[in-house]
């Protein structure tokens, strides 16, 4: 299985990436914390790695779509204008995640109490405000015939992609068919007066 995924499913083409863009655009809606964010944003750019590594989302492009989320949902006001007032220099990828994450800590400490439970990206977090613990160490497997952890990720996201792919054709073909049938249904009603 994976020889034929590694076969078959590891070429993406690069306008991929754009797409994948726009979906990091629309990601901390569902994000249940800053912390959730940044690892959807960080899995993201890894992601597009795997599809063009001469074309990565780089930290500047995370930057911009972290600071227009926060800017446009007014979730942190006080971590925008903290991050706002930064010197030009200073605005990188690591000051935006170490203030958004000191600004997350604070907001779900007010939170605790005052008995508030509100979510991040304008939704109601799944577990309350209580931390979760960190999943259980992972064993560690050898590598078997050179396939790497990062090789069947990229063979899952090709295939989603072409899911994704197929399903947006399907959806095309299911409206052409209706597009026909009602051609036809008018044609006979035509050919029949």
């Amino acid at each position: 299985l994976l020889e034929h995924l590694q076969n078959e499913c590891l070429g993406r083409h690069a306008v991929d990436v754009l797409q994948l863009t726009d979906l990091l655009r629309k990601c901390h809606v569902e994000a249940a914390g800053i912390n959730e964010y940044i690892n959807m944003l960080e899995d993201g750019q890894r992601q597009s790695i795997r599809i063009d590594e001469d074309n990565p989302i780089t930290n500047g492009t995370l930057l911009n779509v972290a600071t227009g989320a926060m800017l446009k949902t007014k979730q942190f006001p006080r971590a925008n204008e903290e991050y706002e007032a930064l010197a030009k220099e200073e605005k990188n990828w690591s000051a935006w995640k170490k203030i958004y994450k000191k600004a997350q800590g604070n907001e779900r400490v007010q939170a605790a109490v005052s008995g508030d439970s509100a979510g991040f990206g304008g939704a109601a977090t799944a577990h309350g405000d209580h931390p979760q613990p960190a999943p259980p160490a992972q064993q560690q497997h050898p590598q078997r015939d050179n396939v790497t952890l990062t090789d069947i990720e990229a063979c899952f996201d090709n295939m989603a992609a072409a899911a994704q792919t197929q399903s947006a054709a399907f959806d095309e073909l299911v409206k052409s068919n209706a597009a026909l049938v009602k051609s036809v249904a008018e044609l006979t009603k035509s050919n029949a007066a």
